[in-house]
């Protein structure tokens, strides 16, 4: 039997192998013992682990919420239009122009 702590074991499998392969491994052979330890231990693991899940879930939230599509499709139309200005006032456009990149609400 190794000496090493399962922390490093963990770490190390976390590294080596890809997350779909770790987690399967960590759900088929860790999930079932933690939840046949003591009920006080289990208790100490699930306070430690809730915070962590809560907060991932209201990133995710935030992740999902943001319109990349939508932000993309407007930066795409003001950069269309900042060129058609280029092009129609290259010679004293710019400040309108230098106000057009950066005070324009996307």
């Amino acid at each position: 039997m190794s000496q090493r702590k399962p922390s490093e074991i963990l770490s190390s499998l976390a590294e080596a192998l890809p997350p779909d392969t770790f987690l399967k491994i960590i759900s088929q052979n860790l999930y079932p013992i933690l939840d046949c330890l003591p009920e006080s231990q289990q208790f100490n693991i699930a306070s430690i682990l809730e915070p962590i899940e809560k907060t991932n879930l209201e990133v995710a939230r935030k992740i999902a919420s943001v319109d990349y599509d939508g932000f993309h499709a407007r930066l795409q139309r003001q950069l269309k239009d900042l060129e058609k200005d280029v092009r129609r006032n290259w010679k004293d456009g710019y400040e309108e122009q230098v106000s057009m990149v950066c005070l324009h609400p996307l």
